[in-house]
């Protein structure tokens, strides 16, 4: 379990006299639309459970099971589930393989599971207001501080985990005790409900 606390103050000021100036009480203006304190808190906590079998230290399996909550989501969509299996066979311990002298490691192998990911800015699945400036009056106006919906990316209030699904096989070799080893392995990943930053236009 983990809990970040963040604050982050930004203030904008314009028109200075002279660039020797640096501190913003000497600033002409200060942009409102752009000065906001932000308080955040994340939190994240997880579970694992893993089981792992070895029989005749040749046939191994190994099973784990993962549960993340994160505060990044919404109420519904917090919670994430990994499941991962994994499976491997020494095969050179065989007894069809007991006079193969040169051969010192034959291993195959092969696995299948889920990972999370959850690196989104807080509160992507509601619309927060943002300061902004609204002209108010005849000809161009006075400028009044105000509110308004005018985050770049549009909030999803179905957002949750990414998750990457990764199917792994490979086939270990050794020969001359392991002086001359190989691997061979082939793999593929597909990921779904991806966090992606998409930009308005």
């Amino acid at each position: 379990m983990q809990q970040t606390w963040i604050e982050n103050s930004n203030i904008v000021g314009r028109d200075f006299p002279t660039d020797e100036f640096e501190t913003l009480n000497y600033a002409a203006q200060i942009d409102q639309a752009l000065t906001r304190t932000l308080k955040d808190r994340v939190g994240l906590i997880s579970y694992l459970g893993r089981i792992n079998y070895d029989f005749k230290a040749k046939y191994m399996l190994s099973a784990s099971f993962r549960a993340d909550g994160s505060s990044y989501f919404g109420l519904g969509h917090k919670w994430g589930y990994f499941p991962s299996v994994s499976a491997g066979w020494l095969v050179n311990k065989e007894e069809f393989l007991k006079n193969a002298n040169d051969l010192s490691n034959l291993k195959l192998r092969v696995s299948y599971g889920a990972t999370g990911n959850n690196r989104i800015p807080s509160f992507s699945f509601v619309d927060l207001l943002n300061p902004a400036n609204y002209p108010f009056g005849a000809g161009t106006g006075n400028l009044v501080l105000g509110l308004s919906p005018n985050a770049p990316v549009l909030a999803n209030p179905l957002i949750t985990w990414e998750r990457t699904f990764e199917f792994n096989s490979g086939i270990d070799l050794g020969f001359f005790a392991n002086r001359l080893t190989l691997t061979l392995e082939y793999y593929n990943s597909i990921t779904d409900r991806l966090l992606y930053n998409q930009a308005t236009m």
